[in-house]
């Protein structure tokens, strides 16, 4: 066995990945091949189909050096898959498997193929609208590439898939941490030339760096805007001397909006330095807004989304009548008034209201024809109703420390999707519950991350104090158990406040998306609150709610309000199935709950057993400040946390960013450099005698190695480990599976102790991304159109 093999053996006993017996796929079919190896199609029971990745034809004959290349191949895309597969735009990884000495890697399939296929069949049948949601699609996911200092090297219309319509980067074989470039010839690039940049033709010691995947993209949105391949016309030979010497573009397409122009222009810049970094095309992408096209649809297939319930707000906003057909039809396609009456459209039920608000119904069963009187119609929001107006459904976890949304189209049930991009900050899924106000405590100056973690600026005395006089107010949740403190505003008004800001981004992204949507109209908010504090909340929230202009009218059907343990419940039970008692493990940043819940009757989940203690975050976090005061001493410390408390955030983030959440266990050689002159400067003036030598000495480094690591871990870790067994020792029924939620639940260290205690016990243990957010969107998709659609009582009040 290979090095690598043996890596990837423990990685599997490890729960790092899943592995699958690869006789558990059927159907197997080859859908795709290249320098890369192949694809196949397949079919994997209770998950449905799949892509299967080999970098090797199984039956090939390879050498022992040319098989520990391949193996290295694999797990580097693998360990690069692992990293980003939480991302909504990147295919993700469900696993491996294994066939004959060859691994293979278990992928997200894509229904409708690469983009270029995808746009060669479906191109006329895209506005403007689509095209830009596609370029947005393929510019999110490499925004995160590059959050993650990950750049791809090889951004094609092949490398780039399309699953119910939403894009997703794949093919991650050629990417590099940007520290592990070195140089990038043609030779070793194996990039296809069309969307290569003209450095590369020119020197083979040229170094691809995030401004070559720019160039890429640049090309990619050329490609979306006209559905055609780059240079036809030219060899393959030439096609390098042409782009890196003669600056061969392609040509604009009629009809591209001019900021879209501009933009995939400036992408493909001959100079890198003049192209635009990724969050500039995003912001870009994100602010061109499309008018209405010029002529309508063809009518036919508006009745026929009208009839299958997938009309838009594109669609919606658009103008019918007999009269205006007629007078443009001399300067379009449209049909005349004769090809209108005797045009078959199959209506099943088209409803309309009108002049005075009444819903009337035009069933023509015994004609499936189209009259100049059916058409005297207008479609739009005020003139047709849809048996639901609701299309989009956005959950809010409304957290004590942290809070994030996710949102989902109706007709799309299955991709729902995490916001990730926040104020100065992009890759998390939850942004601090945090507020921060001017001097008066009047208005707020910024919000969630950037509100509370500051960036550190090298200090200019050791008796420097923050210039910032704004004011922190966070977790202001918390006074509603506490109610003795007090806040310098009144809770009820930074709920409000911080409803509104983080409100403002729900619009703006639903809207970027969607953007004919009427969000007051149009849009479904279910938002989640601690249960704790759920009989108290939900009498504000809603007052709250109005005021942050999140909903129209304190009554609104389009607001509803649950518990955290119902959101969670209702996404773990889609994510696990129907196991009859399942454990909950919801690890936050205070406290530790362990539900036990069991499906009755009805199909829910009904909570059996609760248990609550404190543990999660803020616990490891005080575990490394007490390490920090060891090597460091208390003072300078506790003059950080006094002076400077948005750079102590800093350092906490960094610490979770760099070692809570990747922290596994099983790397002995794992070494953490806490650098302070990097990290937190100010700490460099609070630091004294004997200690300040030695750090001096070291460069302002401290290393943090795998035993101090574990050893900051170990007595949380072991807290959570005997609660889930006491937990499980007095369950009077045997779990069947465990479901693991919350902030702290995201530690890798966490998960791989939860599973090797547990494994023998329990068979199925996941662990469940965005349980809050993702539960209270489904939770919205099941309950349209419900009578009882104020507030749900379900899951917190039902035990058994």
């Amino acid at each position: 066995m290979t090095l690598v093999a043996k890596w990837i053996d423990q990685k599997i006993k490890d729960k790092y990945i899943h592995y699958f017996e690869y006789d558990k796929f059927s159907q197997i079919v080859e859908i795709g091949r290249g320098g890369f190896g192949k694809v196949s199609r397949a079919y994997l029971a209770n998950t449905g189909l799949v892509a299967l990745k080999s970098f090797v034809d199984e039956n090939s004959d390879i050498e022992e050096d040319e098989l520990n290349r391949l193996d290295d191949e694999f797990v580097k895309e693998l360990e690069l898959l692992r990293e980003v597969d939480y991302h909504q735009n990147i295919n993700r990884i469900l696993g491996i498997t294994k066939v004959s000495r060859f691994y293979i890697l278990v992928l997200e399939y894509a229904n409708e193929g690469n983009l270029r296929d995808y746009l060669k069949k479906k191109f006329t049948l895209l506005k403007w609208n689509d095209k830009i949601q596609m370029a947005l699609d393929i510019t999110c996911g490499l925004r995160f590439l590059h959050f993650k200092e990950i750049i791809h090297r090889d951004l094609h219309s092949k490398n780039i898939l399309v699953n119910n319509g939403k894009l997703l980067i794949a093919d991650l074989g050629l990417s590099k941490k940007l520290a592990e470039v070195t140089t990038n010839s043609l030779a070793n690039t194996k990039g296809m030339i069309e969307y290569t940049e003209p450095q590369c033709f020119k020197s083979a010691k040229y170094k691809k760096n995030k401004k070559s995947d720019i160039y890429s993209l640049g090309a990619l949105l050329w490609e979306i805007s006209s559905g055609k391949r780059l240079f036809p016309d030219y060899s393959q030979n030439i096609l390098p001397f042409h782009i890196g010497y003669s600056k061969l573009r392609e040509e604009p397409i009629d009809g591209t909006p001019k900021e879209y122009q501009q933009l995939y222009q400036e992408c493909w810049n001959d100079e890198p330095n003049l192209r635009p970094d990724i969050e500039k095309v995003y912001e870009t992408l994100s602010q061109i807004k499309i008018e209405n096209p010029p002529h309508p649809q063809s009518l036919q297939l508006i009745i026929n989304k009208i009839n299958y319930n997938t009309i838009d707000n594109d669609d919606l906003n658009i103008s019918y009548s007999l009269s205006s057909i007629k007078e443009s039809s001399h300067k379009s396609n449209e049909l005349t008034e004769k090809e209108l009456k005797n045009d078959d459209i199959n209506i099943k039920k088209l409803i309309i209201k009108d002049s005075v608000g009444n819903v009337t119904y035009n069933n023509n069963q015994n004609n499936n024809s189209i009259t100049s009187q059916s058409l005297n119609i207008h479609l739009n929001k005020k003139n047709i109703k849809i048996e639901n107006n609701i299309h989009i459904v956005v959950g809010l976890d409304f957290g004590t420390t942290y809070s994030g949304f996710a949102y989902c189209h109706v007709n799309e049930k299955n991709h729902i999707i995490s916001n990730d991009s926040w104020p100065e900050t992009i890759g998390p899924f939850k942004i601090n519950t945090a507020l921060q106000y001017d001097k008066m405590y009047k208005n707020v100056k910024s919000w969630g991350y950037s509100a509370l973690v500051k960036k550190p600026k090298k200090p200019k005395s050791k008796y420097e104090q923050n210039s910032d006089n704004n004011k922190l107010v966070e977790p202001f949740k918390l006074l509603l158990d506490e109610p003795e403190q007090k806040l310098p505003v009144d809770y009820q008004k930074a709920i409000t406040d911080y409803l509104g800001e983080i409100g403002k981004l729900i619009k703006e992204t639903v809207e970027t998306r969607w953007p004919r949507l009427d969000y007051f109209e149009n849009v479904l908010l279910v938002l989640t609150v601690p249960i704790e504090f759920y009989e108290k909340l939900k009498a504000i929230i809603r007052i709250c709610a109005f005021d942050a202009k999140l909903i129209k009218e304190k009554c609104s059907t389009n607001l509803q309000v649950i518990t955290d343990s119902e959101a969670a419940a209702v996404c773990c039970m889609k994510e696990l199935g129907h196991d009859p008692v399942q454990q909950g493990i919801d690890c936050s940043d205070d406290t530790i709950d362990l539900i036990t819940l069991k499906l009755i009757n009805n199909g829910q989940l009904a909570e059996i057993k609760r248990t609550r203690d404190f543990s999660g975050n803020t616990f490891i976090n005080a575990e490394f400040i007490k390490y920090l005061r060891k090597m460091l001493g208390d003072e300078p410390i506790d003059l950080l946390r006094e002076n400077h408390y948005g750079q102590m955030q800093y350092l906490i983030q960094d610490f979770c960013r760099c070692i809570k959440i990747p922290f596994t266990g099983d790397e002995p050689d794992f070494l953490y450099k806490f650098d302070i002159e990097e990290i937190a400067p100010i700490l460099k003036q609070y630091i004294t005698y004997d200690k300040k030598e030695t750090l001096e000495e070291d460069e302002w480094i401290i290393e943090i190695d795998f035993k101090t690591i574990e050893s900051i871990f170990k007595p949380v870790i072991q807290k959570i480990l005997m609660l889930i067994n006491d937990q499980l020792d007095n369950n009077y029924e045997t779990c069947s599976a465990m479901f693991l939620v919350g902030g702290f639940n995201e530690s890798k260290y966490l998960q791989n102790k939860v599973k090797q205690k547990f494994c023998s016990k329990i068979n199925n243990i996941s662990v469940v991304h965005q349980p809050i957010s993702h539960g209270a969107v489904i939770y919205g998709l099941n309950n349209i159109g419900n009578d009882e659609y104020i507030e749900s009582d379900y899951y917190h009040n039902k035990k058994i």
